[in-house]
């Protein structure tokens, strides 16, 4: 057994073991105290608290083992030392969760300068075992006595100002009255969102999607909430805040359940079988029990796999190294993915080639600009050669008008998708779709 002195046990009590910073207790004690210190000096009255987490540090990790994490957990804290002044304090909150608090300010753009030291120092790449590390930092920015004087508060308003930056990335915010209002919406949100699940006032629009014929060949699931108080609303009005807050996973459960219930009911007696795809989000991507959820579904409404697809950003699938392992499970159950907004993200050709995906969508900012504009129209015959090249199908999406959906033909693309053939629409009225379709498909069976 080892025994400590006294002195050894202090430091410890109060020090990071990993990187010698000031601990969590230590920042609750010391920031106080400092701000005591503040309110009663004539001279060194302004104060700044910074709220830091790293960025991309959980890859490290994931990729690289907790022993390179801990080399650049040691590294970062070093340069915080190092761009500070002996009079500041910089502690280690825990995780990749930092803070500094800059005494005897002159202004507030002072803290803006530190701020962007440390953002740049941590933006230079790492070298740890041969590999090159690139992180981020991000930094909230509360002032003292401006922004107030107590310390939970100045804390929790610097928080808000952390999360702010964290949504931009490697770059710091300062605290103002405008983002805690955005942080007040975003609970009253959450609020509403819970009663919505609990109350289940969501609802499913069906947009068709046809092929070069005009067949219709399926649909994409567009997800509405019928608020009893601000009545129907679009996916953009709710689901950032969802995703934010983690309710994204809980409806996003929901939309598969009900896309497979829909989907299985409308195929009934048609011949050949539409499909129906469904986004998935970020957060849905990363929960453990998406394929569990996803076989459920797919098994509770004995859906054939060609009936129902996924489909994801290419920014996700910069997460490579944690969907990989799902999206090669869902292929395998035969479940088929397509690249949604392709073009405007950061999709390699390395990835298209190693990928087990379908098809993908071409983003409507492209096709907006489609016949006249030549840089789209290139674009766009980029992305189709690319696809059927890789042996993927091409689908359009934003259509609204004849000359667009001519160009698109005359390029090749094989699905099309927009307002020129129908807006999204509850499943009530896309049963006329499916009637149609099976009129189409027994008349043709008629004439052979």
């Amino acid at each position: 057994m080892t025994v400590r002195s006294g002195d050894e046990l202090s430091y410890l009590a109060y020090h990071d073991s990993l990187t010698g910073l000031l601990n969590r207790k230590s920042f609750e004690d010391r920031f106080r105290e400092n701000l005591q210190l503040a309110k009663r000096s004539r001279v060194e009255k302004n104060r700044a608290l910074l709220l830091m987490d790293l960025d991309h540090f959980k890859e490290v990790n994931d990729t690289l083992g907790h022993d390179a994490g801990d080399h650049v957990l040691k590294k970062v804290a070093q340069n915080f030392l190092h761009h500070t002044r002996n009079t500041d304090m910089v502690f280690r909150l825990g995780g990749d969760e930092f803070a500094v608090v800059l005494t005897a300010l002159t202004e507030e753009t002072d803290a803006a300068v530190v701020a962007e030291k440390l953002v740049a120092e941590i933006r230079k790449p790492l070298s740890i075992d041969n590999r090159i590390v690139q992180l981020g930092l991000s930094v909230g920015i509360v002032m003292f006595p401006q922004d107030g004087e107590n310390p939970e508060d100045l804390i929790k308003k610097a928080d808000i100002a952390l999360f702010e930056a964290k949504k931009r990335k490697n770059a710091y915010c300062f605290f103002n009255l405008r983002l805690l209002e955005k942080a007040q919406e975003k609970i009253a949100m959450t609020a509403h969102l819970l009663r919505g699940i609990e109350k289940n006032e969501f609802e499913l629009f069906y947009q068709p999607q046809f092929d070069k014929l005009g067949h219709l060949a399926g649909c994409e699931a567009l997800i509405r909430w019928n608020h009893p108080e601000w009545g129907s609303l679009s996916p953009l009005s709710f689901l950032p805040i969802a995703e934010e807050t983690g309710l994204m996973v809980k409806i996003g459960y929901w939309t598969i359940r009900e896309a497979c219930r829909s989907i299985a009911e409308l195929n009934q007696n048609l011949n050949p079988r539409i499909f129906i795809s469904v986004n998935l989000s970020h957060k849905q991507i990363q929960d453990p029990n998406l394929i569990a959820v996803i076989q459920d579904a797919v098994e509770e409404f004995q859906l054939p796999s060609e009936s129902f697809k996924l489909e994801i950003t290419d920014a996700v699938i910069m997460e490579e190294i944690l969907i990989r392992e799902k999206i090669d499970t869902l292929r395998k159950q035969g479940i088929a993915l397509s690249i949604d907004d392709f073009g405007i993200g950061y999709a390699s050709l390395a990835r298209l080639r190693t990928l087990p995906i379908e098809s993908l969508k071409i983003d409507r900012s492209f096709v907006r600009g489609l016949p006249k504009d030549k840089i789209d129209a290139s674009i766009v015959k980029a992305i189709i050669t690319l696809g059927h090249e890789f042996d993927l199908q091409v689908v359009a999406e934003g259509i609204e008008t004849e000359e667009q959906r001519h160009c698109l033909l005359s390029l090749g693309c094989d699905l099309f998708q927009g307002y020129l053939y129908s807006p999204p629409v509850p499943l009530s009225l896309f049963r006329n779709y499916v009637v149609q379709a099976r009129e189409e498909n027994l008349a043709l069976e008629g004439i052979r």
